[in-house]
């Protein structure tokens, strides 16, 4: 087992609590900080891996299990990556990811592993919501059995380019690429050009219509002219073609011991590997065949045989490689 205790009277520097009376209190609590080790000069490793999100957590696991040496190195002062559990007057709250579903096959692979449960989010079966329309000048109290019902219609219009929901061109949404010639030709259109094509059939309503515009600005988190309509048939085939199956495994179902008891749980299994916390990587050099260099922000050189990125997309740009990627 790796020898790093969790700390939950720890802070992370993410974050911070904004209290009733005006104070503000900078950190989190959260048992993802866990112990840092120091590395020892010159040292070499068999696997280097970039990131201690769930992605490197379980990489490590598996690597280590199999008597690789191997390496973590995270930028953050904190297990988990992009998703962590803080506590609160007794209460735990995630931060990042928390939603999760028995139909999401990795995910749920890791929580049975360990034993782990589930509980349901408070108003994940809400009756009525409430929606900010006309460039939020406008407050609407909408039915759930009636407006979303609606606006679930107006979302299999959207998607339904093949007369089936998308199955004929997504049809094993964890391989995406299964009927590539379809894929190929879709993967030409934005979501604003899906739009554009169905607006005329669907249904003359204008706020469900804004209903939808705001779905699909939200899981593009943009301008959805911007955003790939073959990303949102993905999307809508990993819920399975149906707008309240896709809800659930959204908003409903969350790990009721925390995602930080997760990736606890995950780094527990690893076999004598090391973790270093708080340390940026700058730098990878593949130059050589046999071995990776990887440099971080103190100057120092760490070498490797080989290295996993697991680091999300928005940070990748941060690493220099060399010779650079394609």
């Amino acid at each position: 087992m790796a020898n790093l205790t969790e700390n939950s009277s720890k802070k992370t520097i993410d974050g911070f609590i904004h209290h009733s009376d005006g104070l503000i209190e900078d950190g989190l609590p959260t048992s993802a900080v866990v112990k840092s080790q120091k590395l020892i000069n010159n040292e070499e490793f068999d696997v280097i891996i970039i990131g201690a999100g769930f992605s490197g957590l379980i990489a490590a696991r598996e690597l280590s299990l199999r008597g690789r040496k191997v390496l973590i190195i995270e930028a953050k002062d904190r297990i988990g990556g992009r998703t962590f559990t803080t506590q609160f007057e007794n209460q735990n709250f995630e931060i990042g990811g928390t939603w999760i579903h028995w139909s999401q096959p990795h995910i749920w692979t890791e929580i049975t592993r360990y034993g782990l449960s589930l509980t349901e989010s408070k108003g994940a079966t809400a009756t009525r919501m409430s929606l900010l329309l006309d460039n939020g000048t406008k407050l609407k109290e909408a039915s759930m059995t009636e407006d979303w019902l609606a606006m679930a219609k107006v979302m299999e219009k959207y998607s339904d380019v093949d007369g089936v929901q998308g199955r004929k061109i997504m049809p094993l949404p964890h391989t995406p690429f299964t009927s590539n010639e379809l894929v190929q030709m879709y993967d030409q259109f934005s979501m604003q050009d899906r739009l554009n094509q169905v607006l005329n059939s669907l249904d003359n309503n204008e706020e469900i219509i804004q209903m939808l515009l705001s779905l699909l600005s939200m899981n593009m988190q943009g301008d959805i002219a911007q955003g790939g309509f073959i990303d949102h048939l993905r999307w809508w085939a990993l819920g399975d073609y149906d707008m309240n199956r896709m809800f659930e495994k959204l908003g409903r179902y969350k790990i009721k011991e925390g995602t930080s008891a997760l990736a606890q749980a995950i780094l527990n299994d690893c076999q004598n590997i090391t973790l270093v916390l708080s340390t940026i990587v700058e730098s990878i050099d593949r130059t050589n065949e046999n071995s990776v260099i990887i440099r971080i922000h103190s100057a120092e050189l760490i070498i490797g045989r080989t290295a996993i990125v697991t680091v999300p997309l928005n940070a990748l740009h941060k690493i220099e490689f060399f010779p650079s990627l394609e």
